[in-house]
Order: C-alpha cells, then sequence, then structure tokens
C-alpha cells in the first residue's frame, strides 16, 4: 500500500500550483515532496505529524475531522484522513489563476478509494 500511495503522490506534486504534500501512515512514517523552497522537504514530516494529531484531537472530541483545511495568506492547507488511518496533507496557493484546481480536487477524490 504505501508504495502506491508514494507513487500516487508524485501525480499531485506535478500538478499547478500544489507547492508541497505529504502521507502519514499509521505507523507514523511519512513521505513528502515539495517543489517550493518555502517549503523545506526535512522540515515537512513535523507539520505532517502536528497536523495528523489536531485530526486525532478533533476526532476524539466528537468532531469530524475526515478533511481539515487551514488558510494561510498565501497558502491553503487541505488535510484528508481515510479510514485506514492514512493521511494526505497538500500546501498549495491560494491564488486561483496559478492553480489547477480540478486536477487538484481529482485526485484529492481519488485518495480517498481504496484502490491506491
Amino acid at each position: 500500500m504505501k508504495d502506491s500511495l508514494k507513487e500516487w503522490l508524485k501525480q499531485l506534486a506535478n500538478v499547478a500550483g500544489v507547492q508541497a504534500c505529504g502521507l502519514l501512515f499509521p505507523d507514523q512514517t511519512t513521505f513528502s515532496q515539495t517543489s517550493d523552497a518555502g517549503f523545506p522537504l526535512e522540515t515537512l514530516p513535523n507539520v505532517w505529524a502536528c497536523v495528523a494529531e489536531t485530526i486525532r484531537t478533533a476526532g476524539g472530541q466528537r468532531l469530524p475531522a475526515g478533511q481539515l483545511r487551514w488558510v494561510y495568506e498565501h497558502s491553503l492547507l487541505q488535510c484528508l484522513r481515510r479510514q485506514d488511518g492514512v493521511c494526505l496533507m497538500v500546501f498549495c496557493t491560494r491564488k486561483p489563476q496559478q492553480l489547477d484546481s480540478a486536477a487538484l480536487q481529482r485526485l484529492l477524490a481519488g485518495f480517498q478509494q481504496a484502490g491506491i
């Protein structure tokens, strides 16, 4: 499963406007891709772990936390958690003219499918 998800994530990293993306697996291992110097690869595993903790905390308080979104000044962080516990996090630009929203949404929807 991990290998197929890692290959799938490479597609997401190539979507116009995606700045960084990553996976956090239930065993707490991560896999990250970045295309923006503002998102250094070595810092992303810690970011993913903090995001996953927020998702777990919200879920523990009976708040629906399968999908979260943080809005920053220049970026948007979208987070999805699958039933198998794998979390996907994607930083993308907030500039609509620079983001391929259709491709991003297709890939986000595909993440929920058990086939990958």
